[in-house]
């Protein structure tokens, strides 16, 4: 006795169940992307690296502080740099974090050679893991080139003022979401 189908479905959906199933029940086990925690003193914080593949961790000293940078390795798709830096020095009261944010991103903006100023309505609210602050989204254009800009200022419990910089190329910024919200979830202060 063969194979009996009502006579309502037709072969070509029993067909593409049966390919799409075996590929939902792959797409459930596979392995979550691994990331090494990795403590650095000299910047005050612990943050995640993702490290298949391996991202490029790099410190450059600043005047009070460490800029912490992660970046994809070569022919990563999409190229991806993110900047942490904190200041040890500055503490922020909530009350103040709006305007302390709005005044950074403002500086971050010029730093870009952008002309056009920060408007009040362009930040968002952000909270994410420890970090408390807003958000501010923009592109920029160097050269022939155009990137994506996603640009956080918070506080962190201890009120000491964090910025984050990410950038990538122009549309290319939600396929990193997920690895960008974990390190963020997970940035703690040592």
């Amino acid at each position: 006795m063969g194979l009996r189908v009502a006579s309502d479905v037709s072969w070509s959906r029993v067909i593409v169940l049966g390919l799409l199933l075996p590929l939902t029940a792959f797409a459930d086990t596979r392995e979550l992307r691994p990331f090494q925690e990795t403590r650095l003193e000299e910047a005050g914080l612990t943050v995640l690296v993702p490290s298949r593949p391996q991202w490029v961790l790099s410190l450059t000293p600043m005047k009070r502080n460490q800029r912490i940078e992660l970046s994809t390795p070569p022919n990563y798709y999409p190229a991806t740099s993110i900047q942490i830096v904190r200041d040890a020095e500055l503490s922020v009261l909530v009350d103040d974090l709006d305007s302390v944010a709005a005044s950074a991103m403002q500086s971050i903006r010029s730093g870009l050679g952008m002309a056009d100023p920060l408007t009040p309505g362009a930040l968002q609210d952000v909270r994410v893991g420890n970090l408390t602050g807003f958000e501010d989204n923009f592109s920029i254009r160097q050269g022939d080139a155009e990137y994506d800009l996603r640009n956080i200022v918070g506080a962190l419990p201890s009120g000491h003022l964090v910025s984050i910089l990410v950038s990538t190329p122009a549309g290319q910024i939600a396929h990193i979401e997920h690895i960008v919200e974990k390190i963020l979830v997970n940035l703690r202060e040592l």
